[in-house]
């Protein structure tokens, strides 16, 4: 896929807010990367490189280099989500993705562009 493309599926004007990003020179939000993940046909998780499924995760053990990344970007209550998340089972899981595709069709809880 082009970086042309991408941007027009996540609504930039430019391929370069694609190019930013891909080079660590822009962040990008949480709504941007779950429509990224989206454009991709891959999982947030995939993008962040995080594996929540896997029973021996590290997010319950010291902060690791994902966690302290996640920290940095999005701040401590994304971390708590994360962890929270991870201790959920696969039902669990499937309703909070329910509640947020739930929460993504309504405007006044969705981060405009530029916010």
């Amino acid at each position: 896929m082009t970086q042309d493309k991408l941007a027009s599926m996540l609504g930039y004007s430019h391929k370069s807010s694609i190019n930013k990003i891909e080079m660590g020179k822009a962040d990008i939000s949480a709504t941007k990367l779950v429509e990224l993940a989206n454009a991709l046909e891959v999982s947030p998780n995939e993008i962040l490189r995080f594996d929540l499924g896997n029973s021996n995760s590290q997010l319950n053990s010291e902060p690791n280099d994902y966690i302290d990344a996640v920290a940095k970007i999005y701040g401590e209550d994304a971390v708590s989500l994360i962890k929270q998340y991870d201790s959920l089972n696969e039902i669990g899981k499937s309703k909070i993705s329910e509640m947020m595709d739930d929460l993504m069709k309504i405007d006044k809880y969705i981060k405009k562009q530029g916010d």
